[in-house]
């Protein structure tokens, strides 16, 4: 926290400090009270800016998709400081047990189903952006088969001609927050995309069986126009690999965690596998 101690007295506003409830490699998350107002506060690592997150476009969505009621709501934000900082929902991390996994897949599948209808009002990159830059963060000899395999594959499911939605990107455990209904944390992957990688992100950071797979789609393809299940399940590979991409570009420009390199070694193991 010593490091944002100058930046949060550049704020003009009166912020005191709560504990810090997440640290890694891109950004620090503290929660804090601002202006009286239970609040986290998120501020930015030099990583930020390299891996290319725009901060602008994250905070005009955020700010654009307030009356659904799934995203948090933004009380300030200085990009030039690298610091949002966005009113405290009280809620519990999603869990699925098996007495409420049903219930709970038809929920998010129907949440999904709201945030790729909604048709963005500002500016969004496209997901692709991301991938180009891990293409010029990811170069050497490191793993070069696995890298090479990784970006083939992502050109191979991307060139279809499925019309691109507001994706997410990041849809894991962490970032998804039962409120009475579901609310989605952690929007800084925000872009245009194919549906299928929000789904595929599911299915595998919940390790979903055939059977939920099914619920979960049943929920959110309320127009009734069929998933190719192939093409979700090689975008659920793609997502294996992106994980992979982003150990490797932790571990080169920033520190990597023991849990992150356990991980990276699990992933190289079994991606060179599938690669052989």
């Amino acid at each position: 926290m010593t490091e944002f101690t100058q930046k949060i007295k550049k704020v003009p506003h009166e912020i005191l400090m709560g504990e810090t409830i997440k640290n890694g490699p891109v950004t620090e998350v503290s929660l804090c009270s601002f202006e009286d107002t239970k609040a986290v506060i998120r501020f930015d690592k030099p990583l930020a800016k390299l891996i290319g997150l725009d901060r602008i476009a994250e905070y005009q969505l955020l700010c654009s998709i307030q009356e659904f009621g799934i995203s948090p709501e933004v009380l300030y934000f200085d990009p030039d400081q690298g610091i949002q900082i966005w009113r405290y929902v009280s809620g519990n991390h999603l869990k699925i047990t098996t007495q409420t996994k049903t219930s709970r897949l038809q929920e998010i599948g129907k949440i999904l189903k709201t945030i790729h209808q909604i048709k963005p009002t500002t500016p969004l990159p496209l997901f692709g952006s991301f991938i180009e830059r891990y293409q010029d963060l990811l170069g050497g000899k490191e793993n070069r088969k696995i890298i090479e395999a990784g970006f083939s594959l992502y050109e191979e499911i991307s060139t279809d001609e499925t019309p691109l939605v507001l994706s997410h990107n990041d849809l894991n455990p962490d970032n998804l927050l039962w409120v009475n209904s579901l609310f989605v944390l952690d929007w800084e992957y925000v872009s245009f995309n194919h549906p299928y990688f929000d789904l595929a992100c599911l299915i595998e950071y919940l390790q979903l069986d055939h059977k939920n797979i099914n619920e979960l789609l049943i929920a959110y393809n309320t127009d009734l126009d069929p998933v190719d299940i192939q093409q979700l399940f090689l975008w659920r590979e793609f997502n294996n690999f992106l994980t992979f991409f982003w150990l490797m570009i932790i571990k080169k420009y920033s520190i990597i965690s023991d849990k992150e390199r356990s991980l990276l070694v699990k992933l190289e193991q079994r991606l060179s596998r599938k690669k052989s």
